[in-house]
């Protein structure tokens, strides 16, 4: 987005379809014979950007805030944005990943902003560069986090010390000084001219948000995990690993298809009507700024 502008019609239609998930998630819920969700839960579900998932709120925030960010960005010289990165990774994720109760504050908003940054210098500065140089560094940094669990276990059994044991866990969250690594050599190694075009996974991979939206809402996410398939039945079955795989393919088909017939029916629907009376709102939001403009031009 560092060369790009704000869409608004991107983020409405972001913003509907994140609603319409919120809602669908409780009726789900209410139709499944739950009777636990209060007044409240109702009232939330109506305001996903406040009280929904983390990530479409992060991003909309981030979204909003991008044209201000890239300014910054534009006017740092090459090496001052390379500082600005390593002081960056360095405050929010390598000192939190290896210093466990560092009071260095570190959360969803602040982590993505770093990437954005990342990935804008990345699109300026960064030319192409060996192909096998970036899958290597990905294998390396992947044996890397393998090793890390493997250390702090080790270590923590060892020792008997389940802060150690807690440690390994932060190599795979989104502060990860590991994860922020593998998240550069891999977006430089499918941006390294990487041809490939899939009618068939295009389609797929169009439904994901949708499925992430679903399956990850805060009332489906312990229903799908905890209630409505028996987990706790296979943790010591020989069937673990096939149940949880036929358990997780069919809760991605399922949510695929809702994405689908929501995508074609519902979002194509709103797209046209959006359209058809775009150029209306926005004059309409044009004359209704420059009366209020002049009003308080003539009261000063």
């Amino acid at each position: 987005m560092i060369k790009s502008k704000i869409n608004l019609k991107k983020i409405i239609l972001l913003m509907l379809q994140t609603l319409f998930y919120s809602i669908l998630a409780v009726l789900i819920v209410v139709i499944s014979g739950d009777k636990t969700l209060e007044p409240i839960d109702y009232f939330k579900s109506l305001f996903p950007y406040v009280y929904g998932n983390w990530f479409i709120i992060v991003y909309l925030v981030l979204y909003i805030l991008s044209p201000y960010i890239n300014k910054m960005i534009l006017s740092l010289e090459k090496k001052d944005i390379e500082k600005l990165i390593l002081i960056l990774i360095v405050l929010f994720s390598l000192i939190p990943s290896n210093f466990t109760g560092s009071m260095i504050p570190t959360n969803n908003i602040v982590m993505l902003t770093i990437m954005y940054i990342i990935g804008a210098y990345l699109r300026l500065y960064v030319k192409q560069g060996p192909k096998v140089l970036y899958k290597r560094m990905v294998i390396m940094c992947f044996a890397l986090m393998i090793l890390w669990v493997l250390f702090y276990d080790g270590m923590g059994m060892l020792l008997n010390k389940d802060l150690l044991i807690s440690s390994a866990t932060k190599v795979e969250g989104i502060s990860s000084f590991v994860v922020v690594i593998i998240s550069i050599f891999i977006f430089l190694h499918f941006s390294n001219n990487y041809v490939f075009h899939s009618r068939a996974i295009n389609k797929i991979a169009a439904t994901t948000l949708g499925i992430y939206l679903l399956h990850d809402n805060n009332y489906i996410r312990p229903k799908l995990w905890e209630e409505w398939f028996a987990n706790k039945e296979y943790f010591c079955s020989k069937a673990l690993i096939l149940h949880m795989g036929i358990k997780c393919l069919a809760i991605f088909v399922i949510c695929a298809l809702i994405e689908y017939i929501r995508a074609k029916y519902i979002e194509k629907w709103i797209k046209r009507l959006i359209d058809k009376n775009w150029n209306k709102y926005v004059l309409k939001v044009k004359d209704k700024k420059e009366k209020i403009i002049t009003k308080l031009n003539i009261e000063s």
